[in-house]
């Protein structure tokens, strides 16, 4: 059974993206909040880091985490692959007042 994200809410703030919502699953609905930063390898690949995440009261274990950031910056890396067609290279991205920067350049 996968869980559904119910009124999901996504803030950009402190350099991190945070993302809020109740989680919906066969056996019970409950709050959840996911907190990550994002940042830019030297090879222009964007990197997510799920810092920290919560269901209901409950945090979520580290190794979870870590292993959740992995499939997370696959799914990006290849949708960009996808897209682009790699022509284009991830310079930076930065959080600041409420906004996300990606600044690109053609390779």
């Amino acid at each position: 059974p996968n869980p559904i994200i119910r009124d999901p809410q996504v803030f950009l703030e402190n350099n991190q993206v945070v993302l809020q919502g109740q989680i919906v699953t066969d056996l019970m609905t409950s709050s959840g909040t996911l907190t990550a930063t994002v940042a830019v390898d030297q090879n222009g690949t964007p990197k997510v880091n799920i810092v920290s995440a919560q269901f209901g009261s409950f945090p979520i274990p580290t190794a979870l985490l870590d292993a959740v950031s992995q499939m997370v910056d696959q799914a990006i890396n290849d949708n960009i692959n996808q897209t682009s067609g790699s022509n284009l290279k991830i310079e930076a991205i930065s959080i600041a007042d409420h906004l996300m920067t990606i600044v690109l350049k053609n390779k």
